[in-house]
């Protein structure tokens, strides 16, 4: 199958440019064609281009109808370079390139799959969406949320994220020591990690005043926060400046890394408080793939990914108290309950690995193929 792939960024700038060229690689490892249209470059551009057939930049995808003749102006010749390839799918991974790819889409022939990450960009009232042959949310919460505002549920399929055991593996003493002197951290000591986008949304005020409470002294504990501003926050430095004067004893703050194994290796624990509807974050999978527990608040899509005997890593969003009892209850769990570094590990592998998220991705984008071939081109 010939899938010309669009995507905004070739940088790993967040857990849904990181899915897509995961998504991307496996596709084509599995013997698809993918001919990928980025409207930024970026340092996953060089890899991309050892599994694409072609890799394509033009400007950007982004269409609202007040600008309208200007976004078509400049998004022609991405839609002419999707079309010149002939695809089977068109598939485009943010619900703002929809404009993009049912263009695309119209001009070659080809049915229309987006893979729908978040909601806060578009509304489908306003976009061709009975031109797209299918979509894919990454969480049942996600497809309520677009089912509520006027999607078919029945043109929704639900592909859970997954990662890699070989790219976040698990981590024991050695891994741990390891990564705590690459990282210049304390060997001794309880460790509590915050790594992602720093946000009012994501709670981490909520997180800096139940690691107050919780009250670790010393060499007893530090809150390792890895991560930097929004980009979308008008002053996003004055935002985090105003965290780190209020944070209580013992945070450590680290700049956004690359290579988030090993912070993940140098925490005990995984926390990620946020007060905001997320559709699956891939905080949490990362984290229990490398065995560590993971503490998230039970909002959004994050309840698809803590369930059985992980339920009880489930806290109320904003609830500062909550936290600080549950990394509590953490303190020294390899020693109390040594076993639960593998259960973790073993659940990502069992509901969340990468290979189960390609082949439900690789489903969805074979039937909305066949169908249109089973129709012609009439559904154009």
């Amino acid at each position: 199958m010939d899938l010309a792939i669009g995507i905004h960024s070739m940088a790993p700038a967040g857990g849904t440019e990181l899915n897509v060229f995961q998504v991307s690689r496996g596709l084509a490892q599995r013997g698809h064609a993918i001919d990928l249209i980025a409207a930024r470059d970026g340092s996953l551009a060089d890899e991309y281009r050892t599994f694409c057939r072609s890799v394509t930049r033009r400007p950007v995808f982004d269409f609202a109808r007040s600008t309208a003749l200007r976004d078509l102006v400049r998004m022609a010749p991405a839609v002419v370079a999707a079309a010149r390839k002939k695809p089977d799918v068109v598939y485009p991974n943010r619900f703002a390139e929809i404009v993009w790819a049912v263009a695309a889409g119209r001009l070659s022939g080809a049915p229309v799959v987006c893979h729908l990450h978040e909601i806060r960009h578009a509304r489908p009232g306003s976009f061709p969406n009975e031109h797209v042959r299918r979509f894919i949310a990454v969480s049942e919460f996600l497809k309520g949320q677009w089912v509520e505002i006027g999607l078919n549920p029945d043109l929704i399929d639900v592909v859970h994220n997954g990662v890699s055991s070989d790219q976040y593996p698990a981590g024991g003493k050695e891994e741990r020591a390891s990564a705590r002197a690459r990282l210049g951290l304390p060997q001794e000591g309880f460790i509590a990690l915050y790594f992602g986008r720093l946000d009012p949304e994501k709670g981490i005020d909520v997180l800096l005043d139940a690691w107050r409470r919780l009250g670790l002294g010393g060499e007893e504990g530090r809150l390792l926060l890895v991560g930097s501003p929004s980009t979308h926050l008008r002053d996003g430095n004055r935002y985090v400046e105003g965290l780190q004067a209020n944070a209580p004893p013992g945070c450590i703050w680290l700049p956004s890394q690359a290579d988030v194994v090993p912070p993940l290796h140098a925490a005990d624990v995984v926390v990620l408080p946020t007060i905001c509807d997320e559709g699956f974050p891939r905080v949490i999978v990362e984290a229990m793939a490398t065995g560590r527990p993971a503490l998230a608040s039970r909002i959004g899509g994050i309840p698809e990914l803590l369930t059985g005997e992980f339920e009880r890593f489930l806290m109320e969003p904003g609830d500062a108290g909550m936290i600080a009892s549950a990394l509590d209850s953490l303190v020294g769990w390899q020693q109390r309950e040594p076993e639960l570094a593998g259960r973790c590990s073993a659940h990502i592998r069992d509901h969340f690995s990468l290979d189960r998220l390609v082949e439900g991705v690789e489903r969805s984008l074979t039937a909305a193929a066949g169908e249109v071939q089973g129709e012609g081109s009439a559904w154009i």
